[in-house]
């Protein structure tokens, strides 16, 4: 009845694109696949930070420009995250 006054379930993967918050992952979501768009700069930095604080980044070394993301995540709570850089447009 007051679901605005429910507690979130803490995060399993939340993925950061210099630093801000692209898309997160919760456990009443899985699986799921999440196709978030954003605006890049040159050497922008993608960080998937996991449950247990244990981040990996990868750098987009190319032009700034739009980028189009493809994150999926299984219910199996020790997957890894497939993610695919869909499309990049530099302008």
């Amino acid at each position: 009845m007051f679901g605005i006054f429910k507690k979130k379930s803490p995060a399993l993967l939340v993925v950061r694109v210099s630093g801000k918050v692209l898309c997160e992952f919760r456990e009443n979501e899985l699986p799921s696949e999440k196709t978030p768009s954003t605006q890049v700069g040159a050497d922008a930095r993608v960080s998937f930070v996991d449950s247990s604080g244990i981040v990996h980044e990868h750098v987009l070394r190319s032009a700034g420009g739009w980028a189009h993301f493809s994150v999926r995540r299984q219910s199996n709570r020790d997957s890894i995250p497939a993610v695919f850089l869909a499309r990049r447009c530099s302008f």
